[in-house]
């Protein structure tokens, strides 16, 4: 079996691969797809020239790229939240109250609020127990009042 010439670096086929990956199909049924695409391409003469090893690092390539893509999307929507919560602190038309809404979100995307947990995962009784004041001074009652 000869080894079939721009399988791998053929984008179109790694967008249909990516595409399928993105759809949950069965690794089975992208191969099946990927040989019978690549005949249509004039990249290989019958569905056969293709080997599995082949199939499979075209489903790795496509993983990367499915992989990039998402980092990417994620880190551009990251920066215009930031931006937008900057702009908003930064606006002379805001309220003092949208100001500060803006700061929380923004110490929360950045991950700048603190973090209470408790050791059995019981959020709410740490937040509280944080939250707790005790008395500086313990005054005894007046006894003339009385």
């Amino acid at each position: 079996m000869a080894r079939p010439k721009g399988i791998l670096s053929n984008d179109e086929l790694i967008d249909l691969v990516c595409d399928m990956l993105a759809r949950r199909w069965a690794k089975s049924k992208i191969k099946k797809a990927v040989r019978s695409h690549a005949v249509k391409l004039d990249l290989i003469q019958d569905e056969e020239d293709v080997s599995a090893q082949i199939l499979e690092q075209l489903v790795a390539r496509a993983r990367d790229t499915l992989t990039n893509r998402i980092t990417q999307v994620k880190s551009e929507a990251f920066g215009r939240s930031i931006a937008f919560y900057e702009s908003m602190i930064a606006s002379t038309v805001s309220t003092p109250r949208d100001k500060i809404r803006a700061q929380e979100r923004l110490d929360k995307l950045l991950a700048l609020e603190p973090q209470f947990q408790a050791p059995g995962g019981d959020d709410l009784d740490a937040l509280r127990a944080s939250l707790a004041v005790e008395p500086v001074l313990a005054v005894p009652p007046d006894p003339e009042s009385a």
